[in-house]
């Protein structure tokens, strides 16, 4: 109740979404591990200390976090806050700055992270389009190693398949490549 014989702090009191609307909070917001949104409220003697759970918008883990650091560095849990920030400053390449990666890298379901918020440094995997050919096909690696292979200049642009390490039907296997020998295999013995 508010009225006369309340303290400052309770009486400037601000629900959590008035105050962290311009961070999109309710979407973030684990509704599961934390109490109605609606009935938090918060004064500014505990936004330092009280913490709650959120969806981290980049990778999707789910992270403490308190109210200060929200207001720091959005509803992003730590890791993803540090590269975001790296990212802005432009101390990070991204896989978006490099057009080869770029066009290979698929911004699609498969890759829930776009272009421009990826490491090139970044050990997690992802999925590439490779175009080489007459039959584009889709391969999974880490993005350090896809950088690697580019900074190398290989010729086939760090794809497994293209390199022969996976075989594809239809494009690299014995029967596509050598058709004449596959004729006169003799597949029982």
């Amino acid at each position: 109740k508010r009225g006369r014989n309340v303290c400052k702090s309770c009486a400037a009191s601000k629900s959590l979404i008035e105050l962290f609307k311009d961070k999109d909070i309710e979407s973030y917001y684990c509704k599961d591990l934390n109490p109605p949104i609606e009935s938090v409220f918060l004064s500014t003697v505990y936004t330092k200390t009280m913490k709650f759970n959120l969806i981290c918008p980049r990778c999707g883990k789910i992270h403490l976090k308190s109210a200060e650091a929200i207001d720091r560095s959005g509803c992003y849990c730590e890791q993803c806050a540090r590269l975001m920030s790296s990212i802005a400053k432009g101390k990070t390449i991204t896989v978006s700055s490099i057009k080869e990666l770029d066009d290979m890298y698929t911004d699609s379901e498969l890759n829930s992270i776009p272009s421009s918020q990826v490491s090139v440094n970044s050990s997690e995997e992802a999925y590439f389009l490779c175009k080489k050919g007459n039959f584009p096909h889709i391969f999974k690696k880490s993005i350090s190693n896809m950088y690697v292979s580019y900074k190398n200049n290989t010729k086939t642009h760090g794809c497994p398949i293209c390199a022969g390490w996976i075989t594809l039907e239809g494009f690299n296997d014995f029967k596509t490549r050598n058709p004449e020998i596959a004729a006169c295999w003799d597949y029982e013995n």
